[in-house]
């Protein structure tokens, strides 16, 4: 549920860039088949599966 991800600084345009980088492991496969089950994280008025809602709170 920890994707890979990468952060850029763009200091003349003054940009943050945050990339997630797709499938690519096998945890990311894991992450993926947990993300694809019926179960869904409902938060604030948007819902999502179980392993999105996950690698996202991880992300921040």
């Amino acid at each position: 549920m920890r994707p890979g991800y990468y952060i850029a600084i763009d200091p003349q345009k003054k940009l943050v860039i945050l990339g997630i980088h797709g499938t690519y492991t096998v945890y990311d496969l894991i992450t993926d088949i947990v993300a694809s089950s019926d179960e869904e994280v409902t938060s604030e008025g948007y819902s999502t599966h179980y392993g999105t809602a996950e690698a996202a709170c991880w992300l921040s």
